[in-house]
């Protein structure tokens, strides 16, 4: 049988890892339901799928989220590092249009604040659709869990959790391991 372990670390890096003897764990629990695997679909696309054998299905919904949250999560920070530029700009363009420079400095600085409107609404965008893309494949991942016909409960699935000692000047890390 093979081990699929995933160590979550302080600041949410996914990390795979060996497992090692049962006997280092804080707390093991099993499970073999239909039921968990439909929370666990719901904790993280794709565990859920992953936990009743189907590993293909669930590790493309798994890449497929952590891709569209990154994606997103990208586009959100760009936007508001550029959406702060986007308001100098223009601050800067009405002083100019004030009668305060040349008239080609402020024509200039309109072409920038162009520009930077055209990246933001860009930007707006991919953030929309690749949120939506992860709203999608979370809907997704939940009902294929439901409408999978998987036995109800055929074999259980053991997690443990282990504290992993860091390596050099890493911190310990906490360590979720599953045998599926």
């Amino acid at each position: 049988m093979r081990n699929l372990v995933l160590v979550l670390t302080m600041i949410g890096i996914v990390t795979p890892c060996t497992v090692r003897a049962d006997e280092d764990a804080f707390a093991t629990r099993k499970i073999g339901s239909r039921r968990a695997a439909t929370f666990l679909s719901a904790v993280f696309p794709g565990l859920g799928q992953l936990s009743t054998g189907r590993r293909i299905a669930g590790t493309i919904l798994v890449v497929s989220e952590l891709g569209a949250l990154a994606t997103t999560l990208t586009a959100n920070e760009n936007y508001k590092t550029r959406l702060d530029n986007f308001d100098r700009l223009k601050a800067e363009y009405e002083e100019m249009a004030a009668g305060n420079s040349e008239h080609d400095l402020a024509q200039q600085r309109w072409q920038e604040l162009t520009k930077e409107a055209d990246d933001l609404d860009n930007l707006h965008r991919i953030r929309r659709v690749f949120g939506g893309v992860a709203l999608g494949v979370y809907v997704y991942s939940l009902v294929d869990i439901l409408r999978s016909d998987q036995p109800a409960s055929t074999t259980a699935i053991t997690w443990n959790l282990r504290a992993v000692p860091g390596v050099r000047d890493a911190p310990t890390r906490l360590m979720i391991a599953g045998r599926f």
